[in-house]
């Protein structure tokens, strides 16, 4: 236990150390993520100034570290598992329908009435609620956020906590929703953060686009996709 309060005082203090100031990323190097053994993360390294490698974590391998608020994250549980918050290890997404999701409400309720009888789960987030009462769009817990569905599914896009500013995860929805239909044909062009993207990629050419998808400015390589600045 005391070297676990001591991990989370380091933690702490790392969160507390680190100021993102404007033009930070001028006196930041990037190391090169083109050998990366997992996935590649844009500017999810140090205040967002870098791609990231993000390591995936095979199944029972330890994930404590994706619990940190305030320490950039560099592994995550690979495609088809996620982090069990009692064990702190990987294990296999059980396949849930969204009809087995309690209410944002519900979630929430629960939530704090297990805080105020002190029986919160190390790593448990309240869950984040829209004034319908159904599930805020982005949710969080410990150092990563991801999408939502408004029944609550997680519909992936994770980004580290401190990248979630105007991510809305419309996008990510829209996807999620026209799924269900059952129909195929309609294409979405979402960015890392589940929202809709302002540029386009086809094979290893990239390029920006306008509000009605047409083409502004010059094509790039994909390997210099980090420069490209696009409109919002």
């Amino acid at each position: 236990m005391k070297v676990l309060l001591l991990i989370f005082a380091a933690a702490w203090g790392a969160s507390e150390a680190i100021q993102c100031t404007p033009g930070i990323c001028a006196a930041v190097s990037c190391v090169s993520a083109l050998n990366c053994n997992g996935r590649v993360e844009n500017n999810g390294g140090f205040c967002g100034c870098c791609p990231v490698c993000i390591t995936q974590l095979a199944e029972k391998e330890s994930c404590l570290q994706t619990a940190f608020i305030g320490i950039p994250n560099n592994a995550e549980c690979g495609p088809g598992l996620t982090c069990d918050k009692s064990s702190f290890t990987c294990v296999k997404t059980q396949a849930k329908r969204e009809d087995d999701f309690p209410s944002c409400a519900d979630a929430r309720k629960v939530f704090l009435d297990q805080k105020q009888n002190g029986g919160i789960l190390l790593g448990a987030e309240e869950p984040k609620c829209d004034s319908d009462g159904t599930y805020s769009a982005v949710q969080c817990i410990g150092s990563q956020c991801h999408c939502t569905s408004a029944g609550g599914k997680n519909l992936g896009y994770p980004v580290n906590r401190g990248l979630t500013q105007g991510m809305d995860c419309k996008c990510a929805r829209d996807q999620d929703t026209y799924a269900k239909t059952g129909l195929i044909g309609k294409l979405f062009y979402c960015g890392p953060n589940g929202n809709y993207r302002n540029y386009q990629c086809v094979g290893s050419v990239c390029w920006c686009k306008d509000s009605n998808g047409k083409q502004v400015g010059q094509s790039i390589n994909i390997g210099l996709l980090s420069t490209l600045h696009c409109a919002a």
